[in-house]
């Protein structure tokens, strides 16, 4: 039993810390975002500071650029979709939603609303099938997930062979790419999952 635990431990402290690893990038990407907040946050108020200076219009509308630019955390907007956004019925829902899945949406003005960038996803049977299938691929996700306990606990009685006792560095391999595929497959269903669910919700607020 003692030697089962420390092949176990073995086994899984490298795929935990690959996972670790994982999400450490992920953070940093998340705070790089936050960054660039702020960093529009600060030109804004220096473009306006400047403009209360030297009275020059082109600093004023730099300075709402980079302003609009702030609050709906884009980059690629023109001024008029980031203004209807901010004037929009509900901003804060619809900026917050619109920042999640504005990798699949576009914004049309005047009025306000929201359509497919690809133009299938409008259809209703297209739109079921790629939810279905993230839904799919969130659950394979999952059974990849915890494959390795399964393999640990009942490898024996269904295959005939311990999977403890294989070579440590073919155990170790088959969890650190279970757990990572694993952690892959149902973080990004998941993100796309939601991104869809936002993204139709934004569409149907704005009919």
């Amino acid at each position: 039993m003692t030697e089962n635990w420390e092949i176990t431990s073995k086994v899984a402290i490298p795929a935990i810390s690959l996972i670790i690893a994982f999400a450490a990038a992920l953070k940093n990407w998340v705070k790089s975002k936050q960054a660039r907040f702020e960093e529009r946050e600060k030109l804004s108020k220096h473009a306006y500071e400047l403009y209360q200076i030297s009275g020059d219009e082109k600093l004023k509308n730099l300075s709402m650029e980079y302003g609009y630019a702030a609050i709906t955390k884009d980059s690629f907007l023109t001024i008029h979709q980031r203004k209807a956004l901010v004037e929009s019925n509900n901003p804060v829902k619809d900026i917050e939603s619109y920042i999640r899945c504005r990798e699949i949406l576009d914004i049309k003005i005047e009025p306000l609303k929201f359509v497919w960038k690809k133009n299938r996803l409008g259809m209703r049977w297209y739109y079921n099938l790629v939810f279905s299938l993230k839904v799919f691929m969130f659950w394979l996700g999952v059974v990849i997930l915890v494959s390795p306990v399964i393999l640990i606990l009942f490898s024996e009685d269904v295959f005939n062979h311990n999977f403890l006792s294989l070579p440590l560095w073919q155990s170790t391999g088959v969890v650190a790419y279970c757990e990572v595929m694993g952690f892959l497959m149902v973080s990004l269903s998941t993100i796309s999952i939601i991104r869809l669910t936002l993204a139709s919700g934004l569409i149907k607020r704005h009919l």
